[in-house]
């Protein structure tokens, strides 16, 4: 069969050794978008001499995603994550292992046990707004990413952890958690230098699982049970093994938690009081929506997902404002997508903010099913198909409600 797809181009902007590192890092959102000119494919440099293949048409990023997610791994993203984070955690795992390490940890995401987590998220829900006065001005990206990680350590640690080291953990996860967005588009040699930034990563990290681990020996020399997610875990079992978790092994699933999961939750409740402020109508419907639904008490994990102009409203900022800007694979084959071959451990990325973006609409939302895909663009999709995202709807419910 003659190959006659064109040639897949590659962005300009890249540099010796650094690739397409700068542009990425001084502004990814405006490079990412800057590739669409390039067609359906282009290729970037994230590592010297390993090209990267950002898709841009919808059709193509389903094909990737849904039709060939058995020849594809998860991609650079998941792997630096693996590295940086000394991963044996169930988000960096892959095939066999993911499915064990996912099934140990489900008895922590139980129904009764979310049920705990909720009155724990509320309370720091309750806090943080009551901090705040009429008239100030809040920097929200900021206050959502504190209130994430007060959710997330009250959760996983409840009284496990003395004031001290609450915040302290809080503000090393902050630095790892900006430290691994950044490693994975520099090009890995840059981690070996001896610049402040690393030192600082490198610290906190090493911060971060001593107090993980310290609390660790602490709970399981007490063998009080906290109701918080840490104990959960402490008595998972592999269902092969029978096995309990490793301390080391918790330290990974806690601090890769961390990573993964409070970042998307700040950028969601971000977008959606973003939102909200622009169209008093909606915000007004939607508290207007929860008066009647919660009358004087406080939110439940019951209350998940049943106001539906309030899973409307998150649904339609999923959609607008996904929480990756990138989803990373890599071939395990060769691999044929659309009109192109593309050769075995080769690095794949979804523009992700790229895929359509419709106006902000809960109302239409409630009328359109949603994950219908076009050759030109997705309908209303309120995530990438194939891809692991996290849930935020109980953050999101928790936060927004009164």
């Amino acid at each position: 069969m003659i190959n006659t797809a064109p040639p897949i181009p590659t962005a300009t902007g890249a540099l010796p050794l650094l690739g397409h590192a700068v542009p990425l890092m001084r502004d990814n959102l405006r490079f990412i978008a800057s590739l669409r000119d390039y067609g359906p494919l282009v290729r970037i440099y994230l590592q010297p001499g390993q090209p990267t293949i950002v898709v841009n048409r919808p059709d193509l990023i389903r094909t990737m995603l849904v039709d060939l997610a058995p020849n594809l791994d998860k991609g650079r993203l998941f792997e630096k994550m693996g590295q940086v984070l000394g991963g044996d955690s169930v988000v960096t795992a892959a095939g066999t292992a993911h499915v064990r390490a996912r099934r140990q940890l489900q008895p922590a995401f139980r129904h009764a046990e979310i049920a705990r987590y909720v009155d724990l998220m509320r309370e720091q829900v309750t806090s943080t707004v009551a901090d705040w006065k009429p008239g100030q001005v809040v920097d929200v990206r900021e206050a959502m990413v504190k209130l994430s990680l007060d959710m997330l350590v009250a959760t996983v640690f409840s009284s496990s952890l003395d004031e001290r080291a609450f915040h302290q953990l809080r503000r090393d996860l902050s630095i790892v958690m900006n430290g691994v967005g950044t490693r994975v588009m520099l090009p890995d040699w840059v981690e070996q230098l001896p610049l402040p930034a690393n030192r600082r990563f490198n610290e906190s990290r090493a911060a971060v699982r001593a107090i993980i681990g310290d609390a660790v020996d602490g709970l399981q020399a007490s063998g009080h049970d906290t109701g918080a997610m840490l104990s959960a875990l402490l008595h998972a079992r592999d269902e092969e093994t029978g096995e309990l978790m490793s301390r080391h092994r918790i330290c990974s699933e806690i601090l890769t938690l961390a990573v993964a999961g409070t970042e998307t939750t700040a950028s969601v409740l971000s977008w959606i009081l973003y939102e909200l402020a622009r169209d008093p109508g909606i915000e007004e419907r939607l508290h207007s929506e929860l008066e009647q639904v919660l009358a004087d008490r406080p939110v439940a994990f019951e209350d998940v997902g049943r106001p539906p102009f309030l899973r409307n409203v998150i649904t339609e900022t999923l959609r607008l404002h996904h929480t990756g800007w990138l989803v990373t694979r890599r071939t395990l084959t060769p691999t044929r997508l659309g009109d192109w071959e593309i050769p075995a451990a080769s690095w794949r990325t979804v523009s992700t903010p790229c895929t359509g973006t419709p106006p902000f609409s809960p109302i239409r939302c409630a009328s359109i099913r949603t994950g219908g895909w076009t050759r030109g663009r997705p309908r209303l999709s309120p995530r990438v198909p194939g891809s692991r995202s996290v849930p935020v709807s109980t953050s999101a419910t928790v936060t927004i409600s009164p």
